[in-house]
């Protein structure tokens, strides 16, 4: 758009460059021996499936991916969960920790593929998922933490960050 307003380009980037983007979209932290993906700003497929890719794609030990639900689907939300549970599988995912109802649907959808080798573990709850993590994080693993704002995901976030794995 700045270029078919003829913007300069020195104009663009440095307007690029000094951008306040919104945080909790792709913040990545290390804390203590690991590494965090705090994407929990919101959630759709295609942001849950590309932020799969990164995870995929930074990861250097264990990839553990705790997501929670996709808001506002409406008919397609059992679909749509049940297949980002089957991306989950297409993916070298080590560990899947579902969060909420609608993460169970991941999990099936998880399930349902010929992939086993993704660990898969429900919870109901943020709080429930932060205990589990707390005993499970070992150092060199990347987590990937996403889910649609309604679900307070950055909670998990902010309290594996305080008290480390």
């Amino acid at each position: 758009m700045a270029c078919e307003l003829e913007v300069d380009w020195s104009d663009i980037i440095a307007g690029l460059m000094s951008d306040n983007y919104s945080e909790l979209r792709q913040e990545i932290k290390t804390v203590d021996d690991f590494v965090i993906i705090n994407d929990t700003y919101n959630a759709n497929p295609m942001s849950m499936k590309a932020a799969l890719d990164v995870l995929n794609d930074i990861a250097q030990g264990r990839t553990i991916a705790v997501l929670g639900a996709m808001l506002e689907l409406g008919e397609h939300e059992i679909k749509a969960h049940k297949e980002l549970g089957e991306a989950v599988s297409d993916r070298d995912i080590d560990v899947l920790i579902t969060v909420g109802e609608q993460g169970k649907q991941i999990a099936l959808g998880a399930k349902t593929t010929d992939n086993d080798s993704t660990i898969i573990h429900k919870t109901d709850n943020n709080q429930q998922a932060i205990n589990f993590l707390h005993n499970f994080i070992k150092p060199g693993d990347t987590l990937l933490v996403k889910g649609s704002r309604g679900n307070r995901m950055e909670e998990i976030v902010k309290e594996i960050c305080r008290q480390g794995g």
